[in-house]
């Protein structure tokens, strides 16, 4: 009887992490549109010079 409720017990704590998975996953990807990136070409870093010339 209590492999039984071990095995109940872990497919709900399953089922809970996986929706919790996908609910945040999707919030990110329709999240991800709404918020354009400022300068995207722009880069951070030189990466063509050196520093001692």
């Amino acid at each position: 009887m209590g492999s039984f409720t071990a095995a109940i017990a872990a497919l709900v704590v399953g089922a809970g992490v996986a929706s919790a998975t996908v609910v945040g996953v999707v919030q990110a990807q329709r999240s991800a549109g709404e918020k354009p990136n400022e300068q995207v070409e722009q880069s951070v870093l030189d990466y063509g010079t050196n520093a001692r010339q």
